[in-house]
């Protein structure tokens, strides 16, 4: 594997949520109270699994660059693209994102990547996803260059 791309920010903000998440999942197992509803437990304890199950996928996003293509690891699957099939990266929307990094295909299709996404910043613009797309444009144009002969 040559380089991994993580959303580094988002990493962080979700594995501070993971605790409080594991309190409320312990919390709903063990409470004793009769009061509480035992639906309302069940109900609770279900969201807080959906929620750390979540988490931990979206921490695992990724976009991992490799000699031969890369693979893109999205919330809930994971696929490998070889180079000799990409045309191009960009950034565009993609779901509710309105500037997601996208694996465009040589016939057409067109994938997103969770793990680039260039999201508004309160302190100013997010270049981080515009640099990524910019870097995988350039391991692409020199991959193309080796096949080609070129260096």
């Amino acid at each position: 594997m040559l380089r991994t791309y993580r959303p580094w920010p988002t990493i962080i903000v979700y594995g501070l949520l993971i605790p409080p998440t594991l309190a409320f999942i312990v919390t709903s197992v063990r409470s004793t109270d009769p009061d509480i509803n035992p639906a309302s437990r069940l109900l609770v304890l279900g969201a807080s699994v959906g929620l750390f199950a979540f988490l931990v996928r979206s921490i695992w996003c990724s976009v991992r660059v490799e000699a031969n293509g890369i693979r893109v690891v999205n919330l809930l699957q994971s696929r490998f693209f070889a180079w000799t099939d990409i045309e191009a990266f960009t950034l565009g929307p993609w779901g509710m994102v309105p500037r997601r990094g996208i694996v465009i295909l040589r016939d057409g299709s067109r994938h997103g990547m969770v793990a680039v996404a260039a999201h508004g910043r309160v302190l100013g613009p997010d270049r981080g996803a515009q640099k990524t797309i910019s870097e995988l444009n350039q391991v692409l144009l020199d991959y193309r260059n080796v096949e080609q002969g070129r260096d």
